[in-house]
């Protein structure tokens, strides 16, 4: 018989925080080169964005995305919030703006909160809709949607395609779109995306190649 003492068990307490612990361990970043890691830690901070607070003496969460908390857009304008989309925004007239970019259709406010949740929470973290709300007016003023595309390409990497960005027509020439825009690029980053694209009408080209976009290739459609 061995010479050791014997090794009492571990109590409930101590073998939760062991586990918590050796899971962090296991789900530490590697190189920011993997681009499988990346898709994992975007579909942690998808999951995480939406959780509830940890408890204390749990094992920290990774970052919340990027403005996963209202963020003024303006020093001298406080009242003009950046954030993520909510389902509450239906009654903020975010489809009312919606219509001044495209033809909406009829939109009542229980679909528009089941595709909101849908695209919140359903997607992988994929879709991404950020929105300018007027705390003044009570409205949303701008709004603009990234979709983050998984690839094989790139050592599974991401690409990101923006979509439906619209600035209401009181609040145009404030730079508004500029600022929105920005702001997918930075979530564009932060879910692993190594190009970004999007399309224009041509009046509008030179307002995106302020922000360095350039023609590539030619635009084909199909309406089905």
């Amino acid at each position: 018989m061995s010479g050791r003492p014997p090794v009492s068990p571990l109590s409930p307490t101590q073998a939760q925080r062991a586990s918590q612990v050796v899971g962090h361990l296991i789900g530490s970043p590697r190189s920011p080169s993997s681009g499988m890691q990346t898709e994992r830690n975007v579909t942690a901070a998808a999951a995480a964005s939406t959780s509830a607070p940890a408890s204390a003496g749990s094992v920290p969460s990774r970052p919340l995305p990027p403005y996963s908390t209202p963020t003024p857009l303006f020093p001298s304008e406080p009242h003009l919030l950046l954030r993520r989309l909510e389902a509450s925004d239906y009654s903020k007239g975010h489809v009312q703006l919606l219509a001044q970019l495209s033809d909406v259709g009829s939109v009542s406010r229980e679909e528009y909160e089941e595709r909101v949740e849908y695209m919140q929470h359903h997607c992988g973290g994929m879709i991404t809709t950020l929105v300018v709300e007027d705390t003044q007016r009570g409205c949303i003023v701008a709004s603009a949607t990234l979709i983050s595309e998984p690839k094989l390409l790139h050592s599974c990497s991401r690409a990101g395609h923006i979509e439906d960005v619209v600035v209401s027509d009181g609040y145009r020439g404030r730079a508004l779109g500029l600022r929105i825009v920005q702001a997918l690029h930075e979530v564009a980053r932060h879910t692993g995306c190594y190009k970004v694209m999007l399309d224009c009408k041509e009046s509008n080209a030179a307002f995106y190649e302020k922000m360095g976009y350039k023609p590539n290739q030619m635009h084909m459609r199909l309406d089905l």
